[in-house]
């Protein structure tokens, strides 16, 4: 919608230095393209204040006036920034339902949302000329997409490879790509199993040289 488009670009323009995450889903999370945002409840208010205070300083849109109009619709974005802050701090899907009331059907939808929006958010970074932001976004995105926590990033770039996957494997000291690589197979097949320790080596030794690096 034009104008997502223009709210996204009025509050990333003065931005130099890095977004954060957190501050990345409270903005898409209140665009026309993410409603319903997940509403309140009595016993959210105490978490959602919480959260005001500890992320004002780095929130891109500052909150309304409690009296204003709008201002239940800031904290319903609150939530919902939470709901998928939660998602890329590796919280489980039943733990997601049981936190947030979001079936596995309506976290797909929402997830497929968010990845739209952030995908919009780094093109028009990219237009108004904002290349500082990118990396920072793009790691969001792929955050997002396969809900994990920044330090899985290297590892979800093989194939077969999400987020329980990647998690194991980090939990074994092989937290990048090199470290796969040197790793013997045998060695790697009582992580992850033959078949994926296999798929893992044939993945990594058909990668280009830049792909390497």
């Amino acid at each position: 919608d034009p104008l997502t488009a223009n709210f996204l670009i009025r509050h990333i323009s003065n931005v130099d230095g890095e977004i954060h995450p957190f501050a990345m889903l409270q903005l898409i999370s209140r665009t026309i393209e993410m409603q319903p945002t997940l509403s309140l409840k009595r016993d959210d208010i105490k978490k959602i204040n919480e959260l005001l205070i500890e992320y004002e300083k780095i929130l891109l849109e500052k909150p309304p006036n409690p009296w204003d109009m709008e201002y239940d619709d800031y904290l319903r974005s609150l939530k919902t920034a939470w709901f998928f802050y939660e998602w890329i701090e590796e919280t489980g899907e039943d733990r997601l339902h049981e936190k947030f009331g979001v079936a596995p059907g309506e976290l797909f939808v929402r997830i497929s949302n968010a990845e739209w929006l952030l995908y919009c958010l780094q093109e028009l970074a990219l237009l108004i000329g904002k290349k500082n932001l990118l990396s920072h976004i793009r790691k969001t995105l792929l955050r997002v997409r396969y809900g994990i926590r920044e330090e899985l990033l290297p590892l979800i770039r093989l194939k077969g490879i999400g987020r329980v996957r990647a998690r194991i494997l980090y939990n074994a000291n092989l937290r990048s790509l090199e470290d796969l690589r040197k790793v013997p197979l045998e060695a790697l097949s009582l992580v992850i199993g033959p078949n994926i320790a296999k798929d893992i080596k044939e993945q990594l030794n058909e990668m280009g040289d830049d792909q390497k690096i």
